[in-house]
């Protein structure tokens, strides 16, 4: 991973001209065994799915103004977005506070040909000319397409730095996007580029042992194959760590017909019309969208642990169709359920432990299986 100097200068040309947004998402946890990485995941899956990611709440930056970030949770990082390629829903010169049901109200009627209260144009005008400080509010639907960078802040902490690295990576994994790694500094209302050479992601790793005591195995590892005196556990392939190969775990989710297919094929009868007349029937989307007896077919199902936001909830449709079913049937129905459930589970899931255990063991003497002993 290197910098992304094209996709920089993208970023900076938007920032000068008062067309850059930032999302703040909920920071990717390392932690002693895992990688909790759950909001990019997630944010990422809607932003390529049909409808984008709708009503986010975003912020304005404008180039030389001190604006402040959504920080709720010491969020310090995110995504950048192109406004000119996202559907602007309100704009705001401060936090709205909008609930769920307002924004779904403005974005109706924004659907419908309202204009914008305040234009973005209006909003940068204010900013240049109060010297505002205050944290505005831009809701917008957003699109992969319209996603140009991964911004950390200046004064993020070393944790929340290593994530935004990881996120730079994700994206690039799972959605072929290459993105460049933007500091912010809301002190002075500048940006800059961060390279992320070995050397970079190597001192922020020894910053995470030295300033947050985070001293466990799990970090000293990474440190040591980033500092490449053995590659050890974390060799998964043309020497990308465990931390980057869990990025490429990609959703095999199938949808609401696929499942009822699955069921016919093992020769269950059930009213599969009326099932999904009453899925439809309780079934919404974030941004409002509803669903009837043939479209719902079409939706995809979300597991436990699965990274899609909206879906219809496994449980949820196993416990209507169970309804269908008694007896000796019921329990083979449950038993058909439960294989459905771990093949879409589990598929690609062939752990990053199990991947690791396989490449360690190739290493020389071994070194790098130890941790899985």
């Amino acid at each position: 991973m290197q910098g992304n100097r094209e996709g920089f200068e993208r970023v900076d040309q938007l920032f000068q001209s008062g067309e850059l947004l930032a999302k703040s998402l909920n920071k990717i946890q390392i932690e002693d065994d895992k990688l909790n990485y759950t909001s990019f995941l997630k944010e990422g899956d809607l932003l390529v799915s049909p409808n984008g990611c709708s009503i986010s709440s975003t912020t304005l930056l404008v180039a030389g103004h001190k604006i402040p970030t959504y920080s709720l949770d010491g969020m310090s990082s995110g995504l950048l977005i192109d406004a000119s390629k996202s559907f602007i829903i309100d704009v705001s010169k401060q936090d709205a506070n909008t609930e769920r049901a307002g924004k779904l109200a403005k974005r109706k009627a924004r659907l419908d040909g309202a204009e914008l209260d305040c234009s973005l144009k209006e909003l940068k005008d204010h900013i240049n000319s109060t010297n505002a400080t205050d944290m505005n509010e831009v809701s917008a639907d957003i699109k992969i397409d319209g996603v140009v960078g991964i911004f950390v802040k200046a004064q993020a902490d070393s944790e929340q730095k290593m994530g935004a690295i990881l996120a730079v990576k994700m994206f690039e994994s799972i959605h072929g996007v290459k993105l460049p790694l933007v500091q912010y500094d809301q002190r002075n209302g500048s940006i800059q580029e961060i390279e992320v050479t070995q050397d970079v992601v190597k001192n922020v790793a020894k910053d995470m042992q030295q300033s947050m005591k985070k001293t466990t195995q799990y970090i000293d590892e990474y440190t040591k194959y980033l500092g490449l005196e053995y590659a050890g556990q974390f060799l998964i392939r043309d020497q990308e760590p465990v931390l980057f190969c869990a990025m490429t775990n990609k959703s095999r989710a199938i949808t609401v017909g696929q499942l009822f297919d699955k069921l016919k094929e093992r020769d269950f009868n059930f009213n599969a019309e009326e099932i999904a007349i009453r899925i439809a029937g309780c079934t919404q989307d974030f941004n409002g969208d509803t669903y009837d007896e043939k479209s719902i077919l079409d939706k995809q199902i979300t597991f436990p642990r699965s990274r899609l936001i909206d879906g219809v909830v496994f449980e949820f449709l196993e416990v209507r169709l169970s309804e269908c079913f008694s007896g000796e049937e019921k329990e083979r129905f449950e038993g058909a359920m439960k294989e459905i459930k771990v093949q879409n589970i589990n598929i690609d899931r062939k752990s990053e432990e199990e991947i690791a255990k396989e490449k360690a063991a190739q290493c020389v003497g071994g070194n790098g299986a130890k941790l899985y002993r």
